[in-house]
């Protein structure tokens, strides 16, 4: 707490793979101004050397081992990125669990992107590998548009949990129908 202070915080959190760009971690990085923003990256996969040799010495930026799930509330923005052959084919969890904790997603994926179509509202999206819309949006940010993203995560969230109750629950039904 005492780190971020009224600091925007921003979190990449998970797998940075095959599927993923490590060019839209480092452009975030390029674009961190430590006086407003500060990025924690908590990462493994075949790209973090990659996103680690670049972003190492830089200010405004932590690496940590990993986020508990009960703090990933406290990150205001989780950045995620899919790349598009890997459009219907991965689903970023670390998207779904960002949104499902009320916090807001930067997303760099495709327009058709499942995940997007379903999150939108809870976030932002950035075309690929492109710095100048990245530079835009990290140096336009607030804690209020931040806050109205959130809302949206926080409603998404409860429609996500009884998606997933309704879904149970028919199951539960058909088990029993089936005895």
């Amino acid at each position: 707490k005492k780190i971020i202070g009224n600091k925007i915080s921003i979190c990449y959190a998970g797998n940075l793979g095959e599927a993923h760009n490590p060019k839209f971690i480092k452009n975030i990085v390029d674009c961190i101004n430590p006086d407003k923003h500060i990025l924690f990256l908590s990462l493994y996969g075949s790209k973090y050397d990659e996103v680690f040799e670049y972003s190492k010495n830089k200010n405004g930026i932590y690496f940590l081992d990993n986020i508990d799930r009960k703090n990933m509330h406290m990150i205001d923005i989780h950045l995620v990125t899919l790349l598009k052959k890997w459009d219907h084919v991965c689903v970023p969890s670390k998207a779904i669990s960002a949104v499902s904790q009320g916090s807001a997603i930067l997303f760099e994926c495709t327009e058709q992107n499942d995940n997007w179509q379903l999150l939108q509202n809870a976030g932002w999206r950035i075309n690929f590998n492109d710095f100048e819309a990245v530079s835009k949006f990290m140096s336009s940010i607030s804690k209020d548009s931040i806050a109205i993203k959130r809302k949206y995560a926080i409603e998404l969230s409860d429609k996500l949990k009884k998606i997933k109750e309704n879904s149970f629950n028919k199951i539960l039904n058909n088990i029993i129908n089936v005895w």
